[in-house]
């Protein structure tokens, strides 16, 4: 810390007694106060590493005191990512010619282009080596880079110098190379969901099938890879056994598994309502008598939100409850609603002198306790006196 602001350092970095690297760059350290600065380094690493700093230049001038200007560190290379070198041999045309890389997640890792007066393009790229990749090479003319003009083609080489592709160049407009850096980057994992036939007379299973890792575009099949589908959802299946099988890009890589559409043989249940004496009342009550299925059944009148081992749910109010009922299989459920209300009307008041004609001043006064209107229209009244 001194008294000066800082706005430019150059660092030396120096990687197992070689320098490798002089950097100058931009920054804003006020006096006395610290900052830190980002610092790369690919070049003459080991699997132990001695890594050194040194300050050279502070606001483009030499430091005078040496004490300070030195830090080294003592390292493991213990990472992940790697070069890869991308090699291009042009054809005639090669201001035609350009490339990206894309990771799984479809994000471009290092994109370019040719010049005019290539013959020969070289790109380092660095990418994780446990992940896969797509290289898309690009002819704006549509014809490749080999062979009509110029013998072109292109090879990607891993940082041993090991090949891991080579394509001879011919294509239209575009070409597409899939490459894993190891035996586990282009592993395919997923979930499957599986919806059972609700009986064995029913086509209405379903499957659905969603990747968790693996390199895409996927295609599906159920049928053990007789058929694919761009789909991942599998609906109106039978009961019955499906063997699953995921392709990633190209057919790269590949996922298996069988699963087991079963058939739901719980449909039945009776379900018998005691309504409420009145709309302010909380004495209503559903009992539910499974009848088919396998027991024992577990119970819930809120659409499976809460499940109780008892079937006869007491102390209700008015109102709509939707019954689900589960069975020991685990392989459906029966679901229906059930209406709790209060049972009848009510006659309140009758004021009528029992003639064979109504007067204008008769008239009858009915308590409707019911959620919903009933219509009286065609109802007749009688005097069976």
């Amino acid at each position: 810390m001194g008294e000066t602001d800082i706005t430019e350092v150059t660092v030396e970095v120096v990687v197992n007694d070689q320098v490798v690297d002089l950097i100058t760059t931009s920054v804003e350290i006020a006096t006395q106060n610290q900052d830190s600065i980002v610092i790369s380094i690919i070049e003459n690493l080991q699997e132990n590493n001695t890594i050194v700093l040194n300050l050279i230049e502070v606001n483009g001038q030499e430091d005078n005191s040496f004490i300070n200007n030195s830090s080294s560190i003592t390292t493991n290379l213990d990472s992940d990512y790697n070069i890869i070198t991308l090699t291009i041999n042009a054809d005639n045309y090669p201001e035609e010619t350009s490339w990206k890389l894309l990771n799984e997640a479809n994000e471009i890792i290092s994109t370019g282009s040719l010049d005019d007066d290539v013959e020969f393009y070289s790109e380092d790229i660095c990418v994780d080596y446990t992940s896969c990749f797509t290289l898309y090479v690009y002819d704006s003319y549509g014809d490749g880079i080999c062979c009509g003009f110029g013998e072109g083609n292109f090879q990607v080489f891993d940082s041993l110098g090991n090949t891991i592709l080579i394509n001879d160049g011919e294509f239209d407009n575009f070409t597409q190379e899939v490459f894993c850096l190891d035996e586990t980057g282009c592993e395919i994992t997923a979930e499957i969901t599986v919806l059972n036939a609700s009986s064995t007379l029913e086509n209405d299973g379903k499957i659905t099938i969603n990747t968790t890792s693996g390199l895409s575009p996927f295609v599906y099949s159920i049928d053990g890879g007789l058929t694919f589908s761009d789909s991942n959802i599998f609906d109106n299946l039978s009961p019955g056994v499906y063997n699953l099988v995921i392709e990633g890009a190209e057919g790269f890589c590949s996922y298996s598994e069988s699963v087991l559409i079963e058939a739901c043989e719980f449909t039945t249940a009776d379900v018998n309502v005691i309504p409420v004496s009145s709309v302010v009342s909380t004495d209503g009550s559903i009992e539910i008598n499974p009848t088919s299925g396998l027991s024992p059944y577990q119970y819930s009148i809120d659409g499976g939100q809460n499940f109780v081992d008892s079937s006869t749910f007491t102390n209700l109010p008015v109102g709509d409850y939707n019954i689900v009922v589960k069975d020991a299989s685990g392989v459906c459920l029966y679901e229906t609603g059930a209406l709790l209300q209060v049972e009848g009307i009510v006659i309140n008041e009758i004021n009528y002198r029992s003639s064979e004609t109504f007067k204008p001043n008769d008239w009858i006064e009915l308590y409707n306790p019911k959620l919903t209107s009933i219509d009286v229209s065609n109802w007749e009244v009688k005097d069976d006196d």
